[in-house]
């Protein structure tokens, strides 16, 4: 290897700083002396090794090359990269280490190294916290000495010999006062802040060397409390120096000694200049205000981080969307706004982001994450890192965005694609399955018709049930492609309570098959009194309680009790499906029939419900919820009763027979010829088209009353043969069969041009009847 030949010379030549240099796989290949000498190692000790086994600054943080390796990203970008890995534990002590990465490229494009460049800032890190320590360590120490001093277990000038020195080391302004306030200690930082010397302030009030009056009140106040018995307070306030400048300066008092009646006997005063600090604030003053203003206004949580990673700022915002206050977060690590899971990385790289000096001038980095509530709950946000200064001690923003609106609306889109897939696929089985359904069904009508023995009858019948269960079926399948739609309105006066019994029937195997295989039973019990019948679609009926039903049972993963209740009450129909499951809490309640919204794990659509409630209301109906969370809920359905004249209303106007010449256009030669047989028979002349194009060429040659066509066929479509149609002979009926959702599927909802519109599999009773009342109104407009 000589790529590198050049870096290990530097190294060796007297490179101050502890440095490695590593192959692209992690293995150490040099090292500089700094590193060998302050780590006891020489270079055939760590040469091949992977680097985490041997660079204390990385152990315990990578064991491969990974994201979080620092290495990794170096070798990604091509750029230099800075990490500080904390808290790293050497002989059971924590270091810090300031970690550079800077590749090397040689000639060759896969002959790249990494220099290694590691720095102990142990002490750095630790010198705020150690400040902050200082002065109640200096208070402490005093507390003794006097202590010792009162209890006389020690050499009283020894004791005072202690005091003096310690007042004289230490870096802060030591004013030692009587009970009266008056002067006795002044120590040489005292002589320098004020600017006077010792001798000349003995013995004078302390509260003269306080500026204004405010500050004196102030002090004054303080002595007071202690002269009563309080040990210690802190204060701000402004001195004079001798030059008579005023400064700023903060303070902690302190009483250590008082008589055997509690009164103090000796105070003791720390104070330092902060004038310029508060001048800076001053002048931050302004600024600070706007981006106060702009915190309180933001909709986004906005947090202040530190160069510690630690949180320092929490707007108005982040206190909702967190649920903490502001005054219960500051000062804890950032990782505490990220779920355990990611806080070995989304946690991490925010901390790195403050804590690695990356948010420096114009670095920004956006991701989504999860966030941490304070009742341990999560939400989706998207996290903006930014850098920016406001004093000394912060490093940068991270805002957070609420997505969860914006999650819940990707979801209910992802699951809208898949559904109309879904569709799409369904529609085109649907259409396929449709023709052949119309051939059966057709042909099994004309079988009917014809004397057979008992026992074929009954074989036809149950030919005939067993195709009318496929068109429940296709029926089902359609709903696919818009599950919201109104479905084929086809509607009978149907009894109720045999229909209830085969829902019931048809959902065993989820009420009792499947809890009995898990290990527990959910019962099923029903009271149905007679109700009058009702006007309704009745697979589509079925489908609702299936729905419901089903709901029932998810609601009780280990075992319950359905109540299912049908009666007639105030001129209604009213039907109650009643569980003692897990229940719904108000909030789901609202929103229980909306579509895509489920109380369910992943794999639920939520649009059971849905579908339900749109079926009741279609049918004037209405549905309602009522649930206690844990102790069940029962879901009511309730139907008008029909008045006697309402069934009237859906029976067709009888009309003496018509003889019509028809011409029927369907490139399926099987539904072609059931449609001329079921017509002839009818008493009617029907012709024959295999396709639009030769079914117009037809009548442009012939005489037809009526046109029936199917939709979809080579050549030229329905549609477009019923196009031309009109165009010749506008008031001739044209009759549409379709294959397609006519309900669900936009371009079918009676296209202009077309006066009926069929859905296969027909009905040859509808057929006939509409040839019927088309034949009344040509006959009667000719008459």
């Amino acid at each position: 290897m000589t790529s590198f030949k050049s870096y290990s010379d530097i190294l060796e030549a007297g490179y101050k700083e502890e440095a490695v240099v590593l192959s692209r796989d992690l293995k150490v290949l040099y090292a500089s002396n700094t590193y060998l000498q302050a780590n006891g190692l020489k270079l055939r000790d760590i040469e091949g090794k992977p680097c985490h086994e041997v660079l204390k600054s990385c152990m315990g943080f990578c064991k491969e090359l990974t994201e979080e390796c620092p290495v990794h990203e170096s070798l990604t970008t091509g750029e230099p990269v800075s990490v500080t890995h904390q808290d790293v534990m050497i002989n059971s002590t924590p270091h810090h280490f300031k970690i550079d990465i800077y590749p090397v490229t040689g000639k060759e494009p896969d002959d790249t190294y990494f220099l290694h460049v590691t720095r102990d800032i142990t002490n750095r890190i630790q010198e705020e916290r150690l400040k902050d320590d200082m002065w109640m360590e200096i208070l402490s120490r005093m507390e003794s000495l006097y202590a010792a001093m009162v209890e006389g277990n020690e050499n009283i000038e020894h004791i005072q010999s202690e005091i003096d020195q310690l007042t004289e080391i230490v870096p802060l302004a030591v004013v030692g006062w009587d009970g009266t306030g008056r002067i006795n200690r002044w120590n040489s930082y005292a002589e320098i802040l004020f600017g006077r010397p010792a001798p000349e302030v003995m013995g004078k009030p302390f509260v003269d060397y306080f500026a204004s009056g405010a500050s004196q009140e102030k002090f004054d106040n303080i002595l007071s409390k202690m002269q009563v018995g309080h040990s210690q307070e802190y204060s701000l306030a402004e001195n004079r120096t001798a030059t008579g400048h005023i400064i700023t300066c903060e303070w902690y008092h302190n009483a250590f000694l008082h008589d055997s009646q509690g009164k103090m006997i000796t105070g003791l005063s720390l104070g330092q200049d902060i004038t310029e600090r508060i001048n800076t604030e001053k002048e931050l003053g302004r600024s600070t205000a706007q981006l106060g203003a702009i915190l309180n206004a933001t909709s986004d949580a906005i947090v202040g981080i530190n160069n510690l990673g630690r949180i320092i700022l929490w707007n108005p915002s982040a206190e909702k969307l967190f649920g903490w206050l502001a005054r219960e977060i500051r000062g804890r690590e950032v990782e505490a706004l990220i779920p355990a899971e990611l806080q070995s990385s989304h946690g991490l790289k925010i901390r790195n982001f403050f804590v690695d000096n990356q948010a420096k001038s114009g670095v920004k980095t956006t991701f989504e994450t999860s966030a941490l509530r304070r009742d341990g709950t999560t939400i989706p946000v998207e996290a903006t890192l930014s850098s920016a200064v406001i004093e000394d001690r912060l490093s940068g923003f991270a805002v957070f965005h609420d997505i969860t609106e914006r999650k819940s609306t990707e979801n209910i889109l992802v699951q809208s694609e898949k559904m109309r897939s879904l569709g799409e696929m369904a529609s085109g089985v649907a259409h396929d399955f449709n023709n052949s359904l119309t051939t059966i069904l057709g042909n099994i009508k004309l079988l009917k018709d014809t004397n057979f023995n008992e026992e074929i009858v009954e074989k036809l019948a149950a030919i005939e049930k067993a195709a009318q269960q496929g068109v429940e079926t296709i029926s089902s399948l359609q709903g696919f492609s818009n599950p919201d739609g109104e479905g084929k309105k086809q509607f009978q006066l149907l009894a109720l309570k045999p229909l209830i019994e085969e829902v019931r029937e048809l959902t065993r195997f989820r009420w009792k098959d499947l809890p009995q295989k898990d290990g527990f039973t959910i019962e099923f019990t029903t009271k149905l009194e007679e109700t009058p019948a009702l006007l309704i679609n009745g697979p589509e009926f079925k489908e609702m309680l299936t729905n419901i039903i089903f709901n029932a049972v998810d609601a009780m993963p280990k075992g319950g009790h359905i109540h299912l209740t049908a009666k007639t009450e105030a001129n209604k129909v009213v039907i109650a499906v009643q569980d003692n499951g897990v229940g719904i809490s108000p909030d789901e309640t609202a929103h229980i029939f909306d579509a895509y919204f489920t109380t369910k794990e992943r794999g639920h659509a939520g649009l059971g419900l849905s579908i339900a409630k749109r079926f009741v209301d279609h049918h004037g109906g209405t549905i309602m919820v009522e649930s206690v969370k844990g102790a069940g809920t029962t879901f009511t359905v309730e139907f008008p009763q029909l008045t006697t004249t309402d069934p009237d209303k859906l029976i067709r106007k009888q009309h003496p027979p018509v003889n019509l010449q028809i011409l029927v256009i369907d490139d399926e030669p099987l539904v072609r010829s059931l449609l001329k047989q079921v017509l002839e028979k009818a008493g009617h002349t029907v012709a024959e088209a295999v396709n639009g194009r030769e079914g117009v060429r037809s009548f442009r040659e012939g005489h037809f009353d009526l046109v029936i066509t199917d939709h979809g066929m080579p050549e030229m479509n329905g549609l477009d043969a019923a196009f031309r149609i009109k165009k010749q002979a506008p008031h001739t009926p044209v009759l549409l069969i379709t294959g397609w959702d006519t309900e669900s599927t936009a371009p079918f909802q009676k296209p202009s041009g077309i006066d009926e519109l069929i859905s296969k599999p027909f009905d040859l009773e509808n057929i006939l009847n509409l040839v019927q009342e088309h034949g009344h109104k040509i006959n009667k407009k000719n008459s």
